[in-house]
């Protein structure tokens, strides 16, 4: 008897991985790796992770609220230039008090050194796996703040920025969640009756401040280093081997806009025109990217902070 046939199943092509593409030759070093992994486009690698992690408002946890929020990824290998670029949008966004924001850090990025060893490439994956599970614990933290961001507190907010005097800080801890509300000062000034009821009337009709999560070296960050930093001592190829990175991703809440500050060479800067740093990829995929050259000041160029802030703030009203 013939064997019966194997049911059909409807699948979306899009989300279909490649094949994994198996090394028959020597495994590549680290330098390989790292110029094969970072080879691979970053608007691929951003339109991979969005499947794989979809933003608040496309999962189902974010269907019954009204206003559910959105996340602000600011991704880029040098710190102190991403750190440049939240502080800047924290400080827009809240302006006009149509938003509240909150900086939500993870885990520091410190993969250990690669290392042809096989014991070396599994201490390195165990580092991944717990430095994922940060990350999910602070995804966690990001939803809880979207359901109730009114539950936050200008104490708390002083609290998370300010050194302790015993040397530890927000920062020293895994998962490093600095719970940073940035709002805008109440009104507490002395009026008239009157005053104070139209005062009040209005504000019942204000509808309430937007929730916004600025993410500091979040997924794309995160995934690019480790997947530069472990070796491939199987039959991974790299671009099998960054999918597996990005893959662990899964249920963590994804970005709506992802600011990529990238430090590139001149030829890439002239491609793009040396006096326009801020390329705008927000309708294909919901990405900003700064160019500016490798080895440059932590500082960021005025007129590229203003791009990209008058660009979010478009994209957030729509």
């Amino acid at each position: 008897m013939l064997p019966p046939p194997k049911p059909y199943r409807s699948h979306d092509p899009s989300l279909t991985l490649p094949p994994l593409q198996t090394a028959l030759s020597s495994q590549p070093d680290r330098r390989d790796v790292e110029a094969m992994v970072m080879t691979i486009p970053f608007l691929n690698k951003i339109r991979v992770l969005a499947k794989i992690s979809p933003p608040f408002v496309s999962s189902p946890r974010g269907t019954d609220n009204q206003n559910p929020g959105a996340v602000i990824a600011v991704d880029g290998q040098d710190a102190a230039a991403v750190k440049v670029m939240v502080k800047y949008l924290g400080s827009l966004l809240t302006k006009e008090g149509k938003y509240i924001v909150r900086v939500f850090e993870g885990p520091e990025i410190q993969p250990r050194q690669s290392s042809p060893k096989a014991g070396e490439m599994r201490d390195a994956t165990v580092d991944y796996l717990t430095t994922i599970s940060a990350w999910h614990r602070v995804s966690e933290e990001i939803i809880r703040f979207f359901q109730s961001p009114s539950e936050s507190s200008p104490a708390e907010a002083s609290s998370a920025t300010e050194e302790p005097s015993s040397g530890i800080s927000p920062k020293s801890i895994v998962p490093k969640t600095e719970k940073l509300h940035i709002s805008s000062p109440s009104l507490k000034s002395q009026q008239p009756n009157g005053a104070a009821a139209a005062e009040t009337t209005s504000a019942a009709e204000t509808p309430c401040p937007i929730p916004i999560a600025l993410v500091p070296q979040y997924q794309l960050t995160t995934a690019d280093a480790f997947a530069c930093a472990i070796p491939i001592n199987d039959a991974y190829a790299p671009l099998d081997h960054w999918q597996w990175m990005a893959s662990l991703w899964r249920a963590c809440v994804g970005p709506d806009i992802t600011v990529y500050i990238r430090e590139c060479e001149r030829e890439e800067l002239e491609r793009y025109g040396s006096g326009n740093p801020v390329e705008v990829r927000l309708s294909d995929a919901r990405t900003l990217v700064v160019r500016r050259p490798a080895g440059s000041p932590p500082d960021l160029e005025e007129k590229a902070l203003r791009r990209v802030g008058f660009e979010v703030e478009d994209f957030l009203t729509r």
